[in-house]
């Protein structure tokens, strides 16, 4: 996964610069005839010379397009190994009995944390790369029932403004589930 990641971004770079180059390569061409046919020329010579333009514009952008059908490829050929590469990293264990009893400690472990802390611990394991955890947090602080109880020190809310995002407005009516929401 350590290798792929610079070469997935390595090949994305230069797919775009290379599709920079074809938009240029084109613009050029629609200029360049659209620039032959102010020149006042006859039809013979202005088909001619449009066709001149068009082969260049043409022989431009092959190698470019060429270029980017092998990266594709390439791409397509890490697309099987990198999901698989990011799946085992979300997953605690290889063995899915002792990752479901390492995920089930975790999530009474995160029982007792409080949300902002859960938040930051999220943070922290995508800082980290550890996926597994980040995905308990995550999956944990989106399933959180807090108390009724909202005492001082049982409030849901704390300050949002660290993570640099707004509040949702309350709903009226509450999604009781995602069935129940779009029967009807």
């Amino acid at each position: 996964m350590t290798t792929m990641l610079p070469k997935v971004l390595e090949i994305e770079r230069h797919q775009l610069a290379d599709y920079a180059r074809v938009d240029y390569a084109i613009t050029k061409g629609e200029d360049d005839v659209a620039a032959l046919e102010e020149l006042c020329l006859g039809p013979n010579e202005l088909r001619r010379e449009a066709s001149v333009v068009r082969d260049r514009t043409v022989l431009a952008v092959r190698e470019v397009r060429n270029n980017m059908a092998k990266r594709a490829i390439t791409a397509k050929s890490m697309q099987g190994p990198l999901v698989e590469s990011l799946r085992q990293r979300s997953r605690f264990a290889v063995v899915d009995t002792v990752d479901a009893s390492l995920r089930a400690r975790c999530f009474a472990s995160l029982e007792c944390v409080p949300t902002l802390t859960l938040i930051c611990h999220f943070i922290d394991a995508i800082k980290a790369g550890d996926l597994a955890r980040a995905e308990s947090d995550r999956i944990f602080v989106s399933h959180r029932v807090e108390p009724a109880d909202r005492g001082p020190n049982r409030s849901r809310a704390f300050d949002i403004s660290l993570l640099g995002a707004r509040p949702a407005p309350p709903r009226e009516h509450p999604i009781v589930s995602v069935h129940s929401a779009f029967a009807a």
